[in-house]
């Protein structure tokens, strides 16, 4: 999680943020390499295989000609089904397009975390933006650097004379959008032996999940627009929740799709994974009525969490430095002195004094006392 201390919030104030996804990637065997490896002190005349040359193109010619004349099959080839031997998973650098970015706060001084702990979360978090505020959200420095913009104000009521500031935690989430459907159907696995299958079934080795593809038009992803297209959504992250979406049953991976938004249907497939017989919990099997939560994969990136600490900038070490150090004038009529930011005073020409002013003092005699009382600024 990152932690920011926010001092003023009569400005914008941005927070570096390093947003990162996960990228998958299958590797298949030597034998089903596309292009044949060779070794180190390989140097296209010495130590050829057989069926190789120094060339890859002809290389992929020559095998194909002996496959063809039943010279050479082997049982896993460049030419045949790719034969994997694992997957692998990165989290590489990541450019966050807000378009397709959520943006919500939780704010911990109205909402105790006693509440919290019985409460549906998400309906208490907030948007961090106001509706009207068009600026950009989220500033690009470099992939994998950008910084996140907490709107001025955003934690102070200027709606009551002098304005309040609230100082206290809040608690930001960055996390990518994604496309609600319910579950209308579950189709079960169907685990035989190859001989005892029925060619005429609807069932197959995989559990299909079957819900409404109403919600996959008409959204930032423009599904409609390739409408035939299947396996766009390869590597999404889906997440089941139960109807009421306060309860999380699972989180997993699609490996399969079918949106049918060609006119063919008014169902979305999905096939995902781990779909291993015995796997799930008993209280995490999804049934019809559940809500399914797609987030594509081309958008994607693991959610960041922001911890905002508005601090009071008056009551900190750096306050109690300028206050020591820093120029100051005191105006000999009212008894005010003016703390000056770090530029210090600027006299004109005229005796006229400028320059920023971070702290101002009233001092005034009471009886026998000299009072010192702080002028909000």
């Amino acid at each position: 999680m990152e932690k920011f201390t926010l001092k003023d919030n009569t400005v914008d104030a941005y927070v570096p943020v390093t947003p990162t996804k996960p990228q998958v990637g299958y590797i298949h065997k030597e034998e089903s390499q596309q292009f044949s490896t060779f070794d180190y002190n390989f140097d296209g005349v010495t130590n050829i295989p057989e069926t190789a040359t120094a060339d890859t193109y002809t290389e992929i010619v020559t095998r194909q000609a002996l496959t063809s004349e039943v010279k050479d099959i082997p049982v896993v080839t460049a030419n045949a089904a790719t034969d994997y031997i694992g997957i692998v998973k990165f989290d590489v650098p990541h450019i966050i397009d807000e378009a397709f970015a959520d943006f919500l706060l939780m704010d911990v001084q109205t909402n105790s975390f006693t509440t919290l702990q019985s409460a549906d979360i998400e309906s208490l978090a907030t948007p961090l933006y106001d509706i009207s505020d068009t600026n950009p959200k989220i500033i690009s420095l470099f992939n994998g650097l950008q910084a996140l913009r907490l709107p001025l104000n955003r934690f102070n009521n200027t709606t009551v004379t002098p304005t309040v500031n609230n100082f206290g935690k809040y608690y930001v989430k960055i996390s990518p959008k994604y496309i609600e459907s319910e579950v209308t159907g579950v189709l079960k696995r169907y685990h035989v032996n190859w001989q005892a299958v029925d060619p005429n079934s609807s069932e197959g080795r995989r559990q299909v999940v079957s819900c409404s593809n109403t919600p996959f038009a008409g959204t930032p992803w423009l599904f409609e627009n390739n409408p035939k297209q299947r396996g766009r959504l390869h590597g999404s992250v889906i997440e089941i929740w139960d109807n009421s979406t306060t309860t999380k049953k699972q989180t997993k991976v699609s490996v399969e799709n079918l949106l049918a938004l060609d006119g063919s249907g008014i169902t979305a497939s999905f096939v995902i994974t781990p779909d291993v017989v015995g796997y799930d919990a008993p209280d995490q099997v999804i049934s019809i009525g559940d809500k399914i939560r797609v987030f594509p994969r081309e958008t994607y990136f693991n959610p960041i969490y922001v911890e905002v600490d508005y601090q009071n900038k008056e009551q900190d070490l750096e306050a109690l430095i300028k206050f020591m150090k820093n120029d100051a004038a005191r105006n000999l009529k009212t008894g005010v002195i003016e703390i000056y930011d770090e530029n210090g005073i600027v006299i004109d020409s005229s005796g006229n004094l400028n320059g920023t002013v971070v702290q101002a003092y009233q001092i005034s005699q009471q009886k026998d006392a000299e009072v010192r009382r702080k002028i909000n600024l």
